[in-house]
């Protein structure tokens, strides 16, 4: 996909490229049992990954409702797996009958790139010894934009502890 913005004040434009990734489907969320408390659980969602290709993803846990904010919410790649098997997991922090909603992004590189290095100026910002970190963009043009033009595809499942 390719992104074309002509700035109708000045003249300026953007530009930007990107791809529509195959979707990498959840292939199951386990809920297990704590071995001393069995009222309290974990859930485990696990998906295959390409170990022929790079792979990128972002991974959002929400408890109870999709509009709360995310418990886990953080970038992984697939460097350092020994399998095709990935598996994303929660403490020992569930009861019955709560609601966990997994939501799992493949991402291209360049998003990847962009996002880690929004949280790196981020955490740049509120310590006052770390050196500035420049944000990566894959957008481009006269009109010195800064950004990410991406396709996000994911996969989501709802998961109800004890049921």
């Amino acid at each position: 996909y390719t992104l074309n913005i002509l700035l109708p004040d000045n003249g300026g434009a953007i530009t930007g490229r990107t791809i529509m990734l195959p979707l990498v489907p959840i292939d199951s969320v386990v809920v297990e049992p704590f071995a001393e408390a069995d009222t309290i659980f974990r859930a485990l969602t696990y998906l295959t990954d390409n170990p022929n290709t790079p792979n990128y993803y972002r991974r959002l846990l929400n408890y109870y409702s999709l509009d709360s904010v995310p418990e886990q919410d953080f970038l992984a790649d697939d460097r350092i797996l020994t399998s095709s098997k990935l598996a994303f997991g929660t403490g020992y922090e569930l009861g019955e009958g709560d609601t966990i909603y997994n939501t799992v992004f493949h991402i291209t590189k360049d998003y990847y790139d962009y996002y880690e290095s929004v949280q790196l100026a981020v955490f740049g910002n509120i310590n006052p010894f770390a050196q500035p970190s420049p944000i990566k963009s894959n957008v481009s043009g006269t009109a010195n934009p800064l950004g990410i033009f991406t396709c996000l595809v994911y996969d989501r499942d709802t998961t109800v502890i004890g049921q």
